[in-house]
């Protein structure tokens, strides 16, 4: 036992000289000696290298950038990106654009400057109204503000749809289709516009302005060969052959045309021109003139109407000749008579120049009538 522990006396110095050779420990210090000094600015003492603008500790590029997954800071230096720098809202307003901001103008953001509270350009439709450049901004066209952050107003050349506009043509001209509320112009507004003869205000058929908004066609003395189409705002009351006894004189004249003006036509029947025609007040076109030959004058025309002998109408001026019906030649194309009877309507006599036309079913003679 004792011979053992002698051993291990002998042994220890040896075993501790091995594990710390002074050789080793020199190369150390060599290798340590040799290395490259830094220094906190990020320039390399022996190669003079300057940290390179943008990365991680150095400096931020002139533009304020910084490497992928860098953000540049307050101090000016480029530092990890956290959850927080990401969005940049820690550091929108210190008056540098960081990542996420599209601008930083310091204190001066405002949601009602160019750049907003969260460092964000302001544009129409963001919800936001800039000061001395947007009068409203509701984020979408209302009825409050138009698409381009205006106030809605009639003539500025913006439909609002919302605002009740149908049409904005940049003006307020009534007349030119579209109202000066904006409104696509219609028959029936009051407001005379293109393409309308007239308009009163309704769409009453019974007035002197028709639903389509045109005006009662009027002519001045008899007329000749008139396509039917053309009788605007006249409505037909009452029709019949030439050669047909028909009607009661009270049931066509109190009945069946009641209206303020009264026209007489005749055109053969399978034509849709009317070959003759006259116009005018009711109580001119039916004034009871009896058996006498003087004609009641009005709007060109000479009348004369009896209820047992004949009603018709020929030039104002002209002289008539009433045997029953009226005979005479001058003028003849302006001549129209129908035969009456025991208060009832008989037979025809003439259209113009054709005459004796009382048996014939080939001629219809037509009363219209219009307010």
């Amino acid at each position: 036992m004792a011979s053992y522990s002698r051993l291990l006396v002998f042994l220890t110095p040896a075993l501790l000289a091995g594990c710390f050779d002074p050789s080793s420990n020199s190369d150390a210090d060599e290798s340590s000696s040799s290395g490259a000094e830094t220094t906190g600015t990020g320039t390399d003492s022996e190669t003079g290298d300057v940290c390179p603008a943008g990365s991680e500790g150095c400096a931020c590029t002139e533009e304020g950038t910084c490497d992928d997954g860098l953000s540049c800071s307050g101090s000016g230096l480029c530092v990890a990106q956290t959850d927080e720098t990401e969005t940049g809202e820690d550091l929108c307003g210190n008056g540098t654009i960081d990542e996420g901001e599209e601008c930083d103008e310091g204190e001066a953001n405002a949601d009602d400057q160019q750049c907003t509270a969260s460092c964000q350009e302001a544009v129409c439709g963001d919800g936001l109204v800039i000061d001395g450049v947007e009068e409203c901004d509701s984020g979408v066209e209302s009825a409050e503000c138009d698409e381009d952050c205006t106030l809605p107003a009639c003539g500025d050349g913006v439909i609002n749809e919302l605002a009740g506009e149908t049409c904005d043509d940049g003006n307020l001209d009534p007349s030119d289709g579209c109202t000066d509320q904006c409104l696509l112009a219609a028959c029936g507004d009051g407001i005379l516009n293109i393409g309308e003869e007239c308009d009163d205000g309704n769409l009453d058929p019974d007035d002197d302005c028709t639903p389509d908004c045109k005006s009662l066609w009027w002519a001045e003395g008899p007329q000749l060969d008139i396509p039917q189409a053309n009788l605007v705002g006249w409505e037909l009351c009452w029709s019949g052959l030439y050669g047909v006894q028909s009607d009661p004189l009270t049931t066509i004249i109190e009945t069946n045309c009641t209206k303020d003006n009264l026209l007489l036509a005749c055109r053969p029947v399978a034509e849709t021109n009317l070959s003759l025609l006259a116009m005018a007040p009711r109580s001119a076109v039916t004034y009871d003139t009896g058996d006498s030959n003087i004609p009641y004058n009005n709007n060109g025309v000479g009348w004369y109407y009896s209820d047992s002998r004949s009603w018709g109408f020929a030039l104002d001026g002209d002289t008539i000749q009433r045997t029953t019906c009226d005979t005479a030649s001058t003028n003849p194309q302006f001549r129209l008579c129908w035969h009456t009877n025991s208060g009832a309507m008989s037979g025809g006599y003439r259209c113009g120049s054709q005459l004796t036309l009382n048996s014939s079913t080939e001629w219809t003679r037509m009363i219209f009538q219009a307010d």
